[in-house]
């Protein structure tokens, strides 16, 4: 038994396509060996602290990775990264870089002409013995790419002779605790629980320029008002420029509020910690700035720092906390806060910008921007750093940062306020607002449907999509709708309806089964990107808006009437009904993206295995397919038991061992 859907129902389904979330779970696949000089190089590190002994030749090495070189390799635009070592001397395995999320997707948010866009760095704890230089040396590594978390090393890996380079890092731009004692051993690698969340969460359009010697903090403070102009459209007086104290640049402005004492781009001094917030404060105070932006801040900077609010110029940053914490990180990235944040270790300190977050396989994790060299004008320390930062090795209640001495000791967070958010012409969507648009769950499945909010003040409500008009061509869906498009894994969504805060689109069909990233153009400004997972059965049946006839009740037609079932117009038993639904998986007669489904002997029929219960009991489901004249919706067409006896029943329908939500329709048995 085929339905064909009616008209009456249209603007009910509509209607169901609300909002919500995601969260990310991981896929199967295969693992493939990355060779050398296919876009993972390894280096080893020298630092180099003002006024003091340089560091050389130390346990800390450098992994910089070329995105897109890697995913063209592996035929992968997600790739989790894993190094591996082996010194041959029966040691065994050891593990250096553990699930680097290397995911091609994210560069669609970065600028072509951004520095090193493609290229991302981890830093580990190098082979051999500190202070023993390993350049030139051949180094047994097995470096792989697969598309889920590694949560045990694999048994059969492939060891590739990779050459060790060298690199160095100036390391001190903020005040300093202590004499020198080095970085200190690196976290041991251990494995991550099974089950732990995989997630990932970019800033779109990042900024980092090259910075003067120990200048981070000044320039991270840079860096992120020139975010918040490009963003919010705030009008930061001074160009975004390589430059120092006194200069017309708006880091050498800041140079001057921070009282940094500098004398060349090649020698000048720390900020100390007292004069970071007040110092900016000072900047945005003389520049009419002072109502333009909320900010906040979390850690004491090793004392240094008061408890409490801090204000200055009239200006005040709340206080969130005597320690920073990741989920405080993340939060603020993902409410459109752009965040500065300080690690120092003994003799040294480095100030940064966090532009990513996430979780591997539950660990958490942060990216950020910084110059490795700074004072040299060129670009090329210019880099993006991806670094677990879920444990505290030393037990002094602070997060480490890749090593055992490198504690997280200070963050600040501005951004703008409600008023200009809200008025900001860039786009700006919400991952965990990103729902399966029948049951709002987090739950999708290749060909369905999903809702994602934003703010895309930029565009009106459009037309929206979903049947084939009578008598009209089979209806193939726009892939953008007033300028806007949905990218998911690159390829084009197909969209049903777009508006400001809200929009409604097809996930491809060619999307395969695991994590996908999720990226959004408006008029062509990217939003940051983001990952949700996509399953092969995902079904999800439409919930009815509470204000039709209830409460928890299905979108169903009763046959043959083709009339909504509500309390008032119950199926009857023995009689069928018509439940829609999403999520169905692979059909007969496959149907393209974004087109229409056909009817008549071009039907879909579901073809994983099904079945269907009502109130608890076996229903027989003639057809489960999808609707024939729409795009992405299917329909199980239920027999309802004889023997129920009137009353509203949870319906529940199981594609291949998968089962949906449970909602209520009507019966009346008059027999």
């Amino acid at each position: 038994m085929v339905f064909l859907k009616s008209k009456s129902s249209v603007l009910l389904f509509v209607v169901a396509m609300l909002i919500g979330g995601a969260r990310q779970s991981m896929a199967q696949g295969d693992i493939v060996t990355i060779p050398p000089n296919q876009g993972v190089d390894l280096f080893q590190m020298s630092f180099f602290p003002p006024d003091q002994s340089p560091d050389l030749n130390t346990d800390t090495c450098r992994a910089l990775v070329d995105i897109e070189q890697v995913a063209e390799f592996a035929s992968r635009d997600r790739c989790f990264l894993n190094i591996i070592t082996n010194d041959g001397k029966g040691a065994g395995p050891t593990w250096r870089v553990q699930n680097l999320q290397a995911n091609g997707h994210e560069l669609r948010v970065i600028p072509m002409s951004t520095p090193g866009r493609n290229l991302l760095v981890t830093y580990f704890q190098c082979p051999g013995s500190p202070g023993v230089s390993l350049l030139g040396q051949t180094i047994q590594t097995s470096v792989t790419c697969g598309p889920t978390p590694l949560l045990d090393l694999p048994p059969d890996l492939t060891f590739n002779p990779f050459v060790m380079g060298s690199d160095s890092m100036d390391i001190s731009g903020v005040q300093t605790v202590g004499p020198p004692t080095g970085l200190g051993d690196a976290p041991a690698i251990h494995a991550p629980p099974p089950g732990g969340e995989t997630s990932s969460f970019v800033q779109p359009a990042p900024v980092n320029i090259d910075a003067a010697i120990n200048q981070c903090v000044p320039m991270s403070t840079a860096n992120s008002l020139q975010w918040l102009e490009n963003r919010y459209g705030i009008n930061i007086p001074h160009d975004h420029k390589i430059g120092q104290d006194g200069d017309d640049s708006l880091v050498g402005k800041l140079d001057k509020a921070m009282e940094r004492d500098v004398t060349s781009r090649n020698n000048g001094g720390a900020t100390f910690w007292a004069k970071w917030l007040p110092g900016k404060f000072s900047y945005l105070s003389e520049n009419n700035l002072s109502d333009a932006l909320v900010h906040r801040r979390q850690g004491r900077a090793n004392g240094f720092v008061p408890a409490g609010e801090i204000t200055s110029s009239g200006i005040t940053a709340a206080d969130d906390g005597a320690n920073v914490t990741w989920q405080w990180l993340c939060d603020q990235l993902k409410s459109g806060e752009d965040v500065e944040l300080a690690f120092s270790w003994p003799g040294g300190g480095h100030a940064v910008r966090v532009t990513g977050c996430g979780k591997t396989a539950g660990r958490e994790w942060i990216k950020y921007d910084h110059d490795l060299k700074q004072g040299f004008d060129n670009g090329v320390g210019l880099e993006t750093v991806e670094v677990f930062i879920d444990q505290d090795l030393d037990m002094d209640g602070r997060l480490n940062i890749g090593a055992m001495d490198k504690n997280i000791v200070y963050a600040i967070s501005e951004s703008a306020n409600d008023e200009r958010k809200q008025n900001s012409e860039t786009p700006w969507t919400i991952g965990e607002f990103f729902r399966n648009a029948a049951d709002f769950t987090e739950r999708h499945a290749r060909g369905g449907i999903a809702a994602l909010a934003g703010v895309f003040n930029s565009i009106f409500a459009s037309e929206k999509f979903l049947l084939t008009p009578p008598g009209g061509a089979p209806l193939t869906l726009p892939t953008t709708l007033q300028g806007v498009t949905v990218y998911i894994n690159g390829r084009e969504a197909p969209m049903y309806s777009a508006d400001t805060f809200q929009l409604n689109f097809q996930i491809p069909y060619e999307t395969e089964a695991g994590l996908a990233d999720v990226v959004v153009e408006v008029d062509g400004a990217t939003t940051a990107a983001f990952t949700i997972t996509v399953d092969e059965v995902a079904p999800a049946i439409i919930i009815l808006p509470a204000d039709f006839a209830g409460p928890d009740r299905a979108i169903a037609q009763n046959f043959p009437s083709f009339t909504l079932n509500t309390p008032d117009n119950p199926v009857e038993a023995g009689g069928v009904v018509i439940v829609y639904m999403v999520g169905i998986g692979e059909t007969t007669n496959p149907v393209p993206t974004g087109q229409a489904a056909l009817g008549g002997p071009d039907v879909s029929f579901a073809i994983a295995p099904y079945t269907a219960t009502v109130g608890g009991m076996e229903a027989a489901i003639p057809f489960l397919g999808l609707t024939a004249g729409a795009v992405g919706l299917g329909q199980a067409n239920i027999v309802v038991p004889a023997d129920l006896p009137s009353g509203n029943y949870l319906v529940v329908v199981t594609v291949d061992g998968v089962q949906s939500n449970a909602l209520l329709i009507s019966v009346v048995n008059n027999g």
